[in-house]
């Protein structure tokens, strides 16, 4: 009965995201960047996959908003309610502290890697059983229910990692001490 409920929820937070999601005239000014005309789902996919760093373009994201700074030009998506975006970047060797993910660079040590993750919440519910590929920057983004603890536990191959989560205003966005073993 609870899973169905959460189901519901994600169901009902999905359609009501979906008008908080659609692109604004503010995107169309960062066409130059190569992101215009995307929602900040779409945003955040996309910072996530690139690798350049030109000097002009700075991101980060909070649980309240995605931050672009363009060209001396602030623009700023709010994270749809409801939701918390977790950027993730598991590691055998080498890593780095994080808090608030700046998606222009920051960079985790396995760029495009195959993992499976599981998220549950405190009281066991499974919130995200999926395979998950790292971007080029090493991270991947899990977008999860705000307002929740639980724990998070990546397999690579024959490695595995936990620890505990949060998605509340102040939790962090970057996860970045996950080692695997």
């Amino acid at each position: 009965m609870k899973n169905a409920l959460i189901a519901i929820g994600i169901v009902a937070a999905l359609i009501g995201g979906y008008f908080l999601l659609r692109p604004s005239a503010k995107v169309k000014a960062l066409e130059s960047a190569g992101l215009g005309g995307m929602n900040v789902s779409e945003l955040l996919e996309e910072l996530e996959e690139r690798t350049d760093e030109p000097d002009t373009l700075r991101a980060s994201v909070t649980s309240a908003a995605l931050t672009i700074l363009w060209e001396g030009d602030t623009h700023t998506f709010e994270i749809p309610e409801g939701w918390f975006y977790l950027s993730v970047a598991p590691y055998v060797e080498n890593t780095h502290p994080c808090g608030t993910h700046n998606l222009i660079t920051c960079r985790g040590e396995l760029k495009n890697q195959t993992f499976q993750v599981v998220v549950t919440d405190q009281e066991g519910a499974i919130l995200l059983n999926e395979t998950r590929i790292t971007h080029a920057n090493g991270f991947m983004g899990l977008w999860l229910p705000s307002d929740i603890q639980g724990t998070i536990t990546i397999t690579y191959g024959s490695l595995t990692a936990s620890g505990d989560i949060a998605t509340f205003t102040t939790s962090n966005t970057c996860l970045t001490t996950l080692q695997l073993s």
